[in-house]
């Protein structure tokens, strides 16, 4: 098992986000929670509608990737958020 890492909250924050923005899940939802937990794990969201500024949407994609150690910081999510 590895340790928690502090990308685990920046993820976390960013699948609420998410869910806030487009009122949806960021992959489609199945019946198996074991899936869904796969899905979580292995595949990156789904790309979210145009509708949303290009630098929101690349910042959700950085924030909700699986990889931890290739999500967006906190400190760069706040600097892309203020406008660098």
């Amino acid at each position: 098992m590895r340790p928690v890492h502090p990308a685990v909250d920046i993820y976390a924050v960013s699948a609420l986000f998410h869910l806030l923005l487009t009122g949806e899940h960021r992959w489609p939802r199945s019946n198996d929670p074991i899936e869904d937990l796969n899905a979580v794990l292995h595949r990156q969201p789904l790309p979210v509608g145009r509708e949303l500024p290009a630098a929101i949407r690349d910042m959700r994609r950085r924030c909700l990737h699986t990889d931890p150690l290739r999500r967006l910081m906190a400190a760069k999510a706040s600097i892309k958020l203020c406008g660098d």
